[in-house]
């Protein structure tokens, strides 16, 4: 146990962190990127590159929600002027965050195997509280100060944020002057960015012997120089004599980057008395502009203010004319839509009218089919009892057949009979005469009877005919019974789809009516914001002339009473 302590002390005490200061836009990521070259780990959880910074920002994302969070607190934000931190305020919302820094430069430390780099411009600011959070976790911090011509500067934040010039003069101010007043005693080496870009080998080199850093590998170094810097990405190269022709340039301004240009050439050591004496006039020139700078910033605050909220109200009048528009379309839709359920509604009533209609035939064609049925049934008994009368005619036909061979028979027999007796004949002519007639009778009973089997003959030929056209007829009325069962069953279905359409319907024409009393209230309500913001802006712009000129009077007799380096 013992020992695991001697350890966990051994390994602390070896942890370092190397910090990049410098002001924005001044080449901080580009030396940063140079560390990994040099044995500094700076960790996974980095910021993604932008348009503005292709190659990458190369910051901590976590140190940048601190120091984002820190600067909040303080009242201030990455471009507030009049931020000179010498003591923190003792809240615990301060206390909180210097807690969770401590974890962070813990937990990045013990990840990176000792030791770890990171850079965000606005820590120059900040250096108090990361200097206490390096002393709580017991890590020992290295400082690489990136310096640039304070012209290429002012150019890029006027092009990327719109910045006035003396305001970022001013700004790097407060970025350079601390980050050498508060990193004495400690090690640290100063880095000109466009020396950098000239000659990164050398640079390079420089970094890693004045913090006792890895040597860089020959190739990575020819990487990082043929891959890494592209001087395409340096728009803007300035000298000393641009810095003094640049309008309303302060003498601070010039004093330090003259200072600044030496200790990057190494002509002067950064730890030399002439240096901190130097340093020390810059930051009380600054102490005493404290005021002043406090109140810019201030009055930028209200601008920013003022332009949010002028931008605000034109995305409110924006939105107010997109609503405008979707408005009018909803309440076209809705009138489309209300004149097509109009229209489906009419188709609806038309389609039932057809139904009933069509419901109506069925019941007619049933009860047809039911009367065609019976009539069959009666046709067919018919029929039975028609072919049992023919098979009895039939029969009688046949008897009578018989008997007409026995009367020919015996009328022959008679003739015969006759031509015998026609000795006789004298005396059984009157005999003979009613035998005559009477044979006269029975043939024509015969013959009689032989045209009415014919008519019978024909009659059960018609009756076999009819019955054959009826079982057609019964099959024709039965496929047009299923054909009009099979319309009936698809018709009623297609109503069904109907109904259920005109329901949704009913359904959207409720939402988008919902809708379009929602978006009247929207509209209302943002047509109040807007007054509102109109005289809020109004009074926004009276308060701030008077502020302005105020401020004007104020300045103007504040620094006519002070002598500026």
């Amino acid at each position: 146990m013992k020992i695991v302590r001697i350890e966990m002390v051994q390994m602390e005490h070896n942890r370092r962190v190397i910090v990049v200061l410098g002001m924005h836009r001044s080449g901080t990521s580009a030396v940063t990127r140079s560390l990994e070259l040099v044995g500094v780990r700076l960790g996974d959880v980095l910021h993604p590159a932008s348009i503005d910074n292709p190659k990458g920002f190369w910051e901590d994302r976590d140190v940048l929600s601190v120091n984002e969070e820190l600067l909040a607190e303080l009242g201030s934000s990455y471009d507030g002027l009049g931020l000179l931190l010498k003591d923190l305020p003792a809240t615990d919302r301060i206390r909180a965050l210097h807690a969770r820094a401590s974890d962070l430069v813990s937990s990045r430390c013990n990840a990176a195997a000792g030791i770890w780099g990171f850079k965000d411009p606005r820590t120059a600011r900040l250096l108090p509280f990361w200097q206490g959070v390096f002393r709580a976790v017991g890590c020992e911090a290295s400082y690489i100060v990136v310096v640039r011509n304070p012209v290429s500067v002012v150019e890029s934040l006027r092009k990327r944020d719109g910045f006035d010039s003396v305001k970022t003069l001013y700004l790097w101010l407060e970025h350079v002057v601390p980050a050498i007043t508060e990193t004495r005693s400690a090690q640290r080496v100063v880095v000109d960015y466009d020396r950098l870009m000239e000659d990164p080998i050398h640079e390079i080199l420089r970094i890693s012997d004045t913090l006792a850093l890895s040597k860089p590998d020959p190739s990575a170094l020819a990487a990082y120089k043929s891959e890494f810097l592209e001087s395409e990405l340096r728009h803007n190269v300035a000298s000393g004599s641009d810095l003094a022709a640049l309008p309303d340039v302060p003498r601070a301004v010039l004093k330090c980057q003259g200072w600044l240009e030496r200790l990057a050439m190494g002509a002067v050591d950064v730890d030399a008395s002439e240096v901190a004496v130097a340093f020390d006039d810059l930051a009380f020139t600054l102490n005493e502009l404290k005021p002043a700078l406090s109140l810019i910033a201030r009055q930028d605050q209200r601008l920013k203010a003022e332009r949010f909220m002028r931008e605000r109200v034109d995305a409110l009048n924006v939105s107010l004319v997109d609503l405008k528009v979707a408005n009018d379309w909803l309440r076209q839709q809705r009138d489309a839509w209300e004149r097509t359920a109009d229209e489906r509604e009419q188709s609806i009533t038309a389609l039932q009218a057809q139904l009933e209609d069509l419901l109506r035939g069925n019941a007619w064609l049933t009860s047809q089919r039911e009367a065609w049925e019976r009539s069959a049934i009666d046709r067919a008994q018919s029929f039975s009892a028609l072919q049992t009368h023919v098979q009895e005619l039939l029969s009688g036909n046949a008897w009578l057949a018989s008997q007409r061979d026995v009367w020919e028979q015996t009328a022959a027999d008679r003739e015969q009979s006759i031509a015998a007796l026609e000795a006789h004949v004298q005396e059984l002519l009157s005999s003979n005469a009613g035998l005559a007639s009477q044979r006269d009778i029975w043939e024509r009973t015969a013959a009689d009877r032989e045209h009415s089997i014919s008519a019978l003959q024909a009659y059960v030929q018609e009756l076999l005919s009819g019955n054959a056209w009826l079982a057609s007829q019964r099959d024709i009325w039965e496929r047009t019974a299923a054909d009009r069962e099979h319309s009936i069953s698809a018709l009623q279905a297609y109503v069904q789809e109907l109904l259920s359409g005109n329901a949704w319907l009913a359904s959207q024409r409720d939402a988008w009516e919902r809708t379009a009393a929602d978006c009247e209230q929207l509209i209302t309500a943002i047509r109040a914001r807007h007054r509102e913001a109109d005289e809020k802006l109004v009074a926004s712009e009276a308060m701030l002339k008077k502020l302005r000129d105020h401020w004007v009077v104020r300045f103007v007799n504040r620094i006519g009473g002070y002598n500026i380096l």
